[in-house]
């Protein structure tokens, strides 16, 4: 981040272009925005108001300082404050949704709680968490309220720089969700096909890619929903890295042939999962057929399982759609890196690590795809397995 001054009023000069910046985009989504602030004491919105005309979209903050005053302002429960404690995900999340509860008019709330330091725990020292909680957006099919919540370690090890630096990431991280929150709407309404992502650090760096855009296509795209995303996405990635020398990037496609489509509020929380990874390209596209027309050539990392629904008829209105749909991704030149998966029992196959050599698919679609052999990389992990645990807490 640079911070070469240990000055409140310098600081606040200089962080002048990304208050404008948020400032920008609240006038432009119309939002209005609360904080909820306990390590940066205020430091957050005494930088926005610097902003001429902001008191329109600036709501105000709650200085919360003292797990007392987090539980008589913010109704923050005594519970969680008292474990896991004041810096966690849980406390957080409580923050951000009191502040907007008690905030009628705001549209958004950011909250940050943090070790800033001396003394703190080893493992908590310079660590912050911050929450965001949004209500009434405006073309979200559901405008009930939610949560998401970021972790930072922060750079710097003076205090007062420290306190700088976590100012800087929530002012950066409200300009993250209003950007995400205008691409996901365009998308959805058909204004743009795909847009990618990618975070330098902490901060968002978006590249918005319109319909007439011709952008490079990765050369390995990895699909997934990433409810959540885990280690054994990550171990795919480096393995591609590794072996192929190429770097995998991402997409989260907002409809799914299995699920009902991403909410904003889903689409922001999956994408915090990938602050400091790979770029990650945000789409529409349910079907493999349409995702070989917006990445031409490009090389799908998949799962045997995400094989076998590419083959499944069911997926398909008839057999001519089936056999056209495949054909189209042979034509764009498209390929699939196939991964073995440990596969639930079906009607059609028992339960047991699958493949690509123990599938039966169409031979067209069989010659485009190249298995990775389980001796090279097995990894059992799935997020349908961590959801699972994630519900039985």
């Amino acid at each position: 981040m640079g911070l070469e001054t240990d000055r409140p009023e310098d600081f606040v000069t200089r962080l002048q272009p990304l208050c404008q910046r948020a400032a920008d985009s609240l006038r432009q989504l119309g939002w209005r925005v609360v904080f909820a602030e306990s390590c940066t004491a205020g430091l957050v919105s005494a930088a926005l108001g610097s902003i001429p005309g902001i008191s329109e979209y600036l709501c105000g903050s709650a200085v919360t300082y003292r797990d007392q005053t987090k539980h008589d302002w913010l109704g923050v429960r005594q519970e969680p404050l008292v474990n896991p404690g004041p810096v966690s995900q849980q406390v957080v999340q409580l923050m951000a949704q009191g502040v907007l509860d008690s905030t009628a008019e705001a549209n958004v709330a950011l909250a940050v709680t943090g070790h800033l330091g001396p003394g703190a725990p080893s493992q908590l020292d310079g660590l912050i968490h911050l929450g965001v909680a949004c209500q009434n957006q405006p073309a979200d099919d559901a405008a009930s309220d939610f949560t998401a919540t970021r972790l930072c370690r922060l750079e710097s090890s003076q205090r007062l720089l420290r306190q700088q630096e976590a100012a800087h990431e929530v002012l950066a991280t409200l300009i993250d969700v209003m950007d995400i929150f205008d691409h996901w709407k365009r998308i959805r309404e058909g204004e743009l096909e795909k847009s990618r992502f990618s975070w330098d650090h902490h901060f968002l760096r978006e590249q918005p890619v319109g319909q007439d855009d011709a952008t490079t296509t990765p050369q390995f795209l990895f699909p997934g929903s990433f409810d959540p995303r885990h280690e054994g996405h990550l171990e795919i990635a480096q393995y591609v890295k590794s072996t192929f020398g190429a770097d995998v990037e991402y997409e989260l496609s907002l409809e799914n042939v299995d699920k009902p489509a991403l909410k904003f509020s889903e689409t922001l929380d999956r994408l915090f999962q990938f602050i400091g990874g790979n770029p990650i390209w945000l789409t529409q596209s349910a079907s493999f057929e349409e995702k070989s027309r917006l990445f031409p050539e490009a090389t799908f990392v998949v799962g045997a399982d995400t094989i076998i629904r590419v083959a499944d008829p069911k997926y398909y209105q008839d057999e001519q759609s089936h056999r056209q749909a495949i054909e189209t991704v042979v034509a764009a030149g498209c390929r699939f890196l196939v991964f073995g998966r440990q596969l639930d029992s079906d009607e059609s196959r028992a339960a047991g690590f699958y493949q690509l050599e123990d599938l039966v698919l169409p031979v067209e679609l069989k010659e485009i795809c190249r298995q990775v052999p389980a001796a090279a990389f097995r990894a059992d992990i799935s997020s349908t397995d961590l959801r699972a645990r994630r519900e039985e807490k």
